[in-house]
């Protein structure tokens, strides 16, 4: 599917990123993605860019776990480049679901200038059958549309164990990997591919 790499050459992945990309990364160690996700957000508030965390958790835990792994989110805060956002669940809005998940991409900018640096998903369930239907709905909704006019780069976060859920899981992991430039995929052995869509 990809190529192997060690999680270090994953990490140098990472620092490579510095133009428009829409990412995806599923892992099996929770330990590897916040490496990666905060390697990530570290990169682009050194560039200078807006970097908007999405959590369904409390904020202030990953504001935490963002000091755990080096980066000043006081300092950044109040510069106004770093934002940690928990978000509501786009289908459960009023009007719809495409209503709920234009909303939140909307409010999500609001605080922000681009260019951007967004780490997280906004559906948080994807171990059902009709949550992972409707988080690959929106990826492919952003991937090939709203992203053309998005200035800036995505990481969209998967855990593996929350896919495997469902009996499809591999059917619905190639699905998310099409709708985005490239994935890295962490297997539970602990290794991980790299693949790039053309």
């Amino acid at each position: 599917m990809g190529n192997l790499v060690s999680p270090v050459e994953a990490l140098g992945f990472i620092d490579s990123i510095d133009s428009k990309k829409h990412l995806l990364l599923a892992y099996s160690e929770p330990s590897f993605a916040k490496k990666l996700e905060y390697r990530f957000i570290n990169n682009g508030l050194l560039n200078g860019e807006s970097c908007i965390v999405l959590t369904h958790d409390k904020t202030k835990f990953i504001e935490e776990e963002m000091r755990e792994h080096g980066i000043d989110v006081e300092k950044y805060e109040e510069n106004d480049l770093l934002h940690v956002y928990q978000i509501e669940d786009p289908t459960m809005h009023r009007e719809s679901i495409l209503d709920g998940f234009k909303e939140l991409v909307k409010i999500i900018l609001s605080d922000s200038k681009p260019p951007y640096r967004v780490v997280g998903r906004i559906m948080y369930d994807v171990k059902t059958e009709g949550g992972i239907s409707i988080a690959c709905h929106f990826e492919n909704l952003f991937h090939s549309s709203i992203f053309r006019n998005f200035d800036g780069s995505v990481l969209c976060t998967y855990d593996l164990s929350d896919i495997q859920e469902n009996d499809r899981w591999q059917q619905w992991l190639t699905q998310l990997t099409s709708h985005h430039d490239a994935a890295i995929i962490q297997k539970r052995d602990g290794k991980s591919t790299i693949t790039f869509q053309s």
